[in-house]
């Protein structure tokens, strides 16, 4: 037979020489029938003859083909010819086929409009998002507001369809008054390599301050300018910072005028202003705004004249000349004549700090001036008396002098890490910083011989390293091995780290290559054995050869990894040499590439494994495992295992009953398990063949254990229904509605039964679930129903479900109610009652009173729905307030006072959004501070509130001092607030004037207030003008408190 013919070949070579062998048949229709009429492996090269020779009628019946494999790449090759459609594939496709279909029309734009519709209805969003690409511009206009949430990644839509994303996003932006980018910051951000000036109009239109996270790269090079001014007008937080603003970036903006860029905020950062070439530096350092105190890392960067002129500039300032420490940060900048005879001095001092300082100095100034670098390493000869750790930095910034080294340094250089190598406290992190030198200079100094024979000689003394900073040249790894032979061979070790080092270039290292092979002798270690069979079998080209030279000598070669993948996957003829003895066989790795003679061998020795009884237990389970994967043998033998009489065996078995090659028949065994012990095994392994069995298939064999026997457990007909929700076409829905209302049904199995329909097309049979769901007492099926989350829903559905939400809130239970509050901030918006009942709850401290245990999260998220939805917090208040002046109980530790309690968390919860939400509407949370300050016994709650709102107004905080004018202490208190709180540094230049105005008043609350906001300001800006003039002037404020304060106030820089 052909096969047979076929069986004797490896298996890279079987479809070539099938081809080949047809194309000389007179009759090859016949031939390929032949083979269609035999098992899956002779069907699998029927389809794939008959699709590479044109014969339609053989791949069209195998798209029916019982076998998972071969009725997959039926529909590949049928798909790509053209023989038939996505909607005739798809048409009560099983699970696993269904998705590989989906892929495959993905691959082809227009090719998924006639099935979209189709997917979206039967299958959900997440289906119909995968299918999008395949979509005209029209289809995907249509449907990307309904599957957008559901796209997981934007990239091949937006190379097909940018402009529909695009429009689709300013519609959605421009929605809002105060637009929200966080649904849309990934769709534009993949558009702006296609549509960078599109992107551009939206940053531009829907923004005002701050900018999303959508990648600059793409619109910075072909509009620098737009993208400058973008960058001007706005503020790009620190955490996405480097993410869009990284090099890539910034390189295309570095053509702009100097005084383009002297007003850009990024060019402040030194790394980023390094990327500036060295004449333009000074241009752009001169336009920028004049600063007293600039950043030294910056300056470092200046052409040395013009760094030399702005050091000795700064060193003249007085607040430079007082600081001891400013003064040697700035005098490091001078000239190295200058520097480094005060460097000397330090070196010497008592404290280690200063002394790595120093050190660190020294090699900066030899990086400026690279004049300089013998002068610095004759200094660094010092550090051989040095503490361990100071010559570890040391060595670290070495490596930045490699490119101005000569020749002419390596005995310098080989005198300071001779020292550091021989002395007594050397570390392992200080070895390291000698290899990650060494290794640098060999890659990066090529030119200086002196320099790769002093890198060399370090080389061979120290460990090899695991990766390389900088490539190695081409033809350094002859010299590395030449270098490390001596160690490599004595150590397999080395010998494996440096064959990892030299990567792919260990295949052209003859010597090397003798060294792995002497490692994989049968006299050698098993796990070294293993490591040299995976570096000398690296290269493809030569692997198969090398592999049967290695089974000759030693069959039992076979057993290391390396070998039984070369042996399993490629060199298939190999087989037959090692499958009659058990102990050298391995997993069964591509065992579909095997002959089926192969593939019976093989099951038949696993199975006398397995069915070994004196063998250790863990190698029959594995053997079990193992004999599932094989084709139509491994399932045969399997199936004696099911019933044995030791569990492990049993259950191992029934676990790998999914991974036969028929996991659509092993549904309905496992199934039957529901009721027994072993469905522990059985339903988990059911998870796998549920996805090839078909939709109706699947709904009457989990009808069955549903509605079935009584004495199915309740954790297998849970897993049935997470079967119906993963793979259960849209009429599972009723069969799920049947269960639901069948008498005396489990409340577990009813929550997850909420779970499943959660995620289903919302009929009126899943809303009748959910509806009953929310009124129900059991806990389980309320929470199932509160996982939904906003964004889970369409916007037309999300009001219905958020009046269940607001049912369970009203549950008896106060166990579910306050499980129900938990979730109902984000469904405000969607129910105009929840306002009414959050006041209610919030306004009852017998429900949410400092004696009922609620997470404060909870309250605190419903105090931000009210002020962000209501717009009031009065009618709370007032109730709170109301309570607690008719309370006659003074308080007592196990009841005090639980009104004003409340009121108490409720202003800090208030305080806590004003922080977060300095730029929303503030006048209800204003309100909210006022009504408490207008009550006396609440006027500490409300002049803390008002504070918080009044930031560093002078006109608001005003109004806090007039409250507190005959309260002195709570005035200290608030004006300690003041002080210690980060000053605002947008409005730092007007600071002054508003505590001038505050002073001016004259009064303790009004100075004190002053004096906070000078001490804050001042300490955050270094005590640098007018800082210390305002202080000076309420020294001399009338009120003595005042002034006695301000003198305790140590103006320090």
């Amino acid at each position: 037979m052909l096969s047979e013919q076929l069986d004797a070949l490896p298996y890279p070579k079987r479809i070539p020489a099938l081809l080949g062998l047809l194309r000389e048949e007179a009759e090859p229709r016949t031939r390929i029938a032949e083979l269609a009429s035999g098992g899956p492996h002779e069907r699998f090269l029927a389809v794939t003859a008959a699709a590479a020779l044109g014969f339609r009628p053989v791949v069209v019946e195998a798209l029916k083909d019982p076998d998972p494999s071969v009725r997959a790449e039926a529909a590949k090759q049928a798909l790509r010819l053209g023989w038939t459609t996505g909607g005739e594939l798809l048409a009560d496709a099983p699970p696993v086929l269904r998705r590989l279909i989906l892929r495959l029309l993905r691959k082809r734009p227009g090719s998924g409009d006639a099935v979209i519709d189709l997917v979206h209805e039967r299958y959900g969003d997440r289906e119909a998002a995968t299918l999008l690409p395949a979509c005209t511009a029209a289809t995907v206009a249509r449907l990307l507001p309904a599957v957008a949430r559901s796209i997981d990644s934007w990239k091949v839509l937006a190379r097909r369809h940018s402009a529909v994303i695009l429009d689709w996003a300013d519609a959605g932006l421009a929605a809002t008054p105060e637009p929200d980018w966080a649904p849309f910051e990934a769709a534009v951000g993949a558009c702006a390599s296609t549509e960078p000036a599109r992107v551009l109009d939206l940053l531009e239109r829907h923004t005002s301050t701050s900018l999303p996270a959508v990648g600059l790269r793409s619109p910075a090079k072909r509009f620098p300018e737009r993208v400058a001014a973008l960058l001007r007008g706005r503020v790009v937080s620190h955490s996405d910072f480097y993410g869009l603003l990284h090099a890539g970036v910034l390189r295309h903006l570095l053509g702009l005028g100097a005084g383009e860029l002297a007003t850009l905020k990024v060019i402040e950062y030194p790394e980023l202003f390094e990327l500036l070439p060295p004449d333009r530096r000074a241009e752009v350092y001169a336009l920028m705004p004049p600063s007293d105190d600039p950043w030294t890392g910056r300056v470092g960067l200046l052409p040395e004249a013009l760094r030399v002129s702005e050091a000795r500039r700064m060193l003249t300032l007085p607040h430079i000349a007082e600081s001891e420490h400013a003064t040697e940060r700035w005098s490091l900048y001078l000239p190295a004549a200058e520097v480094l005879p005060r460097l000397d001095e330090q070196v010497r001092d008592a404290e280690l700090y200063r002394r790595e300082d120093a050190y660190k100095s020294m090699i900066a100034v030899a990086r400026r001036e690279p004049a300089t670098v013998p002068q610095v390493l004759q200094r660094l000869l010092r550090i051989r008396n040095e503490r361990e750790g100071i010559q570890r930095e040391v060595l670290e910034s070495l490596r930045s002098l490699i490119p101005h080294l000569n020749g002419s340094d390596a005995p310098t250089l080989t005198a300071i890490t001779d020292a550091t190598l021989e002395a007594r406290d050397l570390s392992a992190r200080t070895r390291d910083q000698l290899e990650e030198l060494a290794y640098a200079v060999l890659a990066r100094r090529p030119d200086s011989e002196e320099l790769t024979g002093w890198a060399l000689g370090m080389i061979a003394r120290l460990p090899v390293i695991f990766y390389l900073e900088t490539p190695l040249r081409h033809g350094q790894e002859h010299r590395l091995t030449a270098a490390l032979r001596k160690r490599v061979a004595a150590d397999p070790v080395e010998l494996f780290n440096l064959a990892d080092l030299l990567g792919v270039r260990a295949r052209h290292v003859p010597e090397l290559q003798e060294l792995l092979r002497r490692a994989l002798a049968p006299s050698s270690p098993a796990d070294v054995r293993e490591q040299a069979a995976r570096w000398w079998l690296d290269d493809p080209r030569t692997r198969a050869e090398r592999v049967a030279e290695l089974l000759r000598e030693d069959p039992s070669a076979v057993r290391l990894a390396p070998v039984w993948r070369e042996v399993t996957g490629w060199s298939t003829t190999l087989l037959d040499t090692v499958l009659g003895d058990p102990a050298l066989i391995g997993p069964p790795s591509y065992v579909r590439r095997w002959a089926p003679g192969q593939q019976r061998a093989y099951a038949e020795a696993v199975a006398a494994v397995a069915a070994d009884t004196e063998a250790d237990q863990r190698a029959r389970t594995a053997a079990v495992k193992n004999l599932a994967r094989v084709p139509v043998a491994g399932r045969e033998l399997l199936a004696r295992f099911l019933d044995d009489p030791e569990v492990p065996i049993a259950e191992a078995a029934l676990g790998a009953l999914p991974w036969t090659d028929r996991p659509d028949e092993a549904l309905p065994t496992l199934l039957g398990y529901a009721g027994g012990d072993r469905a522990r095994a059985a339903l988990p392994a059911a998870d796998r063949a549920a996805r090839f069995v078909n939709a109706s298939t699947l709904l009457t064999l989990l009808r069955d254990v549903l509605l079935g026997s009584s004495r199915v457990k309740v954790s297998s007909r849970r897993a049935a229904i997470r079967l119906l929700a993963r793979f259960g076409p849209p009429e599972s829905t009723e069969l799920l509605a049947e269960v639901w209302h069948t008498p005396e049904t489990h409340p577990d199995v009813r929550a997850a039964i909420v779970t499943a329909v959660r995620g289903a097309p919302l009929s009126p049979a899943v809303w009748e679930i959910l509806t009953e769901a929310a009124g129900s007492a059991a806990p389980a099926e309320v929470r199932a129903l509160l996982a939904v989350v906003p964004q889970d829903l369409p916007d037309l559905d999300r009001p219905r479900f958020a009046s269940l939400v607001l049912t369970a809130c009203a549950s008896p239970d106060r166990r579910i109610a306050k499980d129900a509050f938990e979730y109902l901030a984000p469904w405000v918006p969607w129910a105009p009652d929840a306002i009414g009942v959050i006041t209610g709850v919030l306004a009852d401290p017998e429900f949410t009173g400092p004696a009922v245990f609620w997470p404060r999260d909870i309250l605190k998220s419903l105090v931000f729905a009210l002020l962000e939805n209501a717009g009031t917090l009065e009618p709370v208040l007032d109730r709170l307030i109301a309570l607690d002046r008719l309370d006659p109980d003074p308080g007592s530790p196990h009841r005090d006072r639980p009104a004003r309690r409340c009121v108490s968390r409720i202003a800090g919860d208030v305080s806590k959004w004003v922080k977060a939400h300095p730029a929303g509407d503030l006048r209800p949370a204003r309100a909210a501070a006022r009504r408490l300050a207008a009550e006396p016994a609440f006027l500490v709650e409300g002049a803390h509130l008002l504070l918080t709102l009044a930031g560093s107004h002078a006109e608001r905080l005003a109004e806090v001092a007039d409250l507190v004018a005959d309260r002195p202490v709570l005035a200290m208190r608030l004006a300690g607030r003041i002080a210690d709180a980060p000053p605002d540094t947008a409005r730092l230049d007007e600071i002054p004037a508003e505590a001038r105005r505050l002073a001016d008043r004259g009064d303790l609350a009004g100075g004190l207030f002053a004096l906070g906001l000078i001490k804050s300001a001042g300490q955050a800006d270094r005590w640098s003008e007018p800082w210390p003039e305002a202080l000076l002037l309420l020294r001399g404020h009338p009120q003595q408190e005042v002034a006695d304060e301000a003198y305790r106030r140590v103006m320090v820089r």
